[in-house]
């Protein structure tokens, strides 16, 4: 299935283009915050020996949950504006290569995207490479939302101001590459991908694949 992701702008991008209804994205994208908030969970109860019960200069540098989970924030020498921009860009990277790869014709048509874990993770590693120092690489709402609200939980806000462009910044990313994908990339792309049959003779030897 197309429609599988670990990232609510994914598929929101897969639902928008026709590849998951919209009762299977809402329940897809409430798994995925929830698994974001169970492993932000497991991650702070793995470590959390590196400040709990420490010296209190140690607690103020580690921080309690520790490193504040990984959660996102945006470089201080950057506004909103500009962090908006990155987010948009790194999931529009990321949204575009999945259209690009899964759903491409080709790959439909062989049954088995092969080449797209490749180009998908590296669209991924390419965004984390330039944004992680600007804004900490967000481009998963999923993702900033579960280190943020288990801080919350243990009483360290880190929802600043700005925390917005993660959120809107990637959903708008979702619209922009499902719009691209369907007017100008692949318009007349098949909805679904024909299925086929084997045709036998009498001594049960293929004889030609037909289309059922």
């Amino acid at each position: 299935m197309t429609d599988r992701s670990n990232s609510p702008a994914v598929t929101l991008c897969l639902t928008l283009v026709g590849e998951c209804s919209l009762l299977r994205c809402g329940a897809y994208i409430a798994a995925q915050l929830l698994g974001a908030v169970f492993g932000s969970l497991l991650v702070w109860a793995c470590t959390s020996n590196m400040s709990y019960g420490r010296q209190e200069e140690v607690e103020s540098l580690v921080g309690n949950p520790p490193f504040d989970l990984g959660a996102n924030g945006l470089n201080a020498t950057l506004n909103a504006g500009n962090g908006f921009v990155l987010e948009f860009l790194g999931t529009f990277l990321l949204c575009i290569t999945v259209l690009s790869t899964v759903l491409h014709p080709d790959n439909l048509a062989q049954g088995k995207p092969a080449n797209a874990p490749i180009a998908i993770g590296f669209a991924v590693f390419l965004s984390h490479v330039v944004l992680i120092p600007l804004t900490g690489c967000g481009i998963n709402p999923a993702r900033t939302f579960g280190p943020a609200l288990v801080n919350s939980m243990a009483g360290n806000n880190v929802w600043a101001s700005t925390y917005w462009i993660y959120f809107v910044g990637p959903f708008m990313a979702s619209f922009a590459a499902a719009g691209l994908h369907k007017t100008l990339l692949h318009p007349n792309e098949p909805a679904a991908v024909p299925k086929t049959a084997v045709q036998q003779d009498t001594s049960g030897r293929p004889l030609m694949m037909a289309k059922v």
